[in-house]
């Protein structure tokens, strides 16, 4: 279970303290001025109300798989399509063989300047 300040919530407890219980992470091990101010649920309580949903899912899966359902078709509208996909990666394969090409020039001028400089080298003058 999640808690509202969006931490997850974890057991805790004894039989000697009346029980068990869940609380939020956060009021666990941290500073104090970390914690929320989520109030402990009894593990009965809410693992009885956990228990009926199952049991409602069981029972009944069309709701939920309904609601799954729509939740999947956000998603996807929000996933370009495929050409866009497609066109975003030319895009970025022109750009490397632009880049690609910058580099071999450069490469091809730093040679050429590398051969030039070694006639001057044999030729230069010693003292």
């Amino acid at each position: 279970m999640k808690c509202h300040c969006g931490r997850l919530f974890t057991g805790a407890g004894s039989p000697h303290q009346k029980g068990y219980y869940y609380r939020c992470r956060s009021q666990v091990g941290t500073r104090q001025g970390e914690r929320c101010n989520a109030t402990k649920i009894r593990a009965d309580y809410i693992e009885g109300k956990i228990w009926e949903d199952i049991k409602g899912f069981v029972s009944n899966p069309g709701e939920v798989i309904k609601k799954l359902q729509a939740r999947v078709e956000v998603e996807l509208s929000s996933v370009p399509s495929s050409e866009t996909r497609k066109q975003e990666l030319i895009k970025a394969i022109d750009g490397k063989d632009t880049e690609k090409d910058r580099v071999l020039d450069a490469s091809s001028t730093w040679r050429s300047h590398e051969r030039s400089l070694s006639h001057y080298k044999k030729n230069w003058p010693t003292s």
